[in-house]
């Protein structure tokens, strides 16, 4: 995760919602205790082991306000909310860093889910 710079990754079922995340915070202690020796192990099998945050802590629908996304950006203290439909189906992501920099420039609409 570190060399291609990713923190955090999203965890879906097999019909793509949103389960929850897995972050390199969840990750140190296991790989500190040898757990990459088991890294053939099945998502599904690994993820009961960690503590993660469930799917609706981190998801916001495309249809909430920004202000409510923010809002919860700062209520989670999360650093990414992860986009979802109507059936929790993992649709984006948006980091704090892109929430921030859309706001920065109105009339940018690269971060913008149509």
């Amino acid at each position: 995760m570190e060399s291609y710079n990713i923190s955090g990754l999203p965890v879906v079922d097999e019909k793509f919602r949103l389960v929850g995340q897995i972050t390199a915070a969840h990750l140190r202690p296991f790989l500190a205790n040898g757990i990459e020796k088991r890294l053939d192990v099945p998502v599904k099998q690994f993820v009961p082991h960690l503590s993660i945050q469930s799917g609706s802590s981190i998801a916001v629908k495309t249809s909430t306000p920004v202000k409510d996304m923010i809002a919860k950006f700062v209520t989670t203290k999360s650093h990414r909310l992860y986009l979802v439909d109507g059936e929790q189906m993992l649709i984006g992501v948006c980091s704090l860093k892109n929430a921030l920099q859309s706001m920065m420039d109105p009339m940018s609409r690269a971060h913008v889910v149509d």
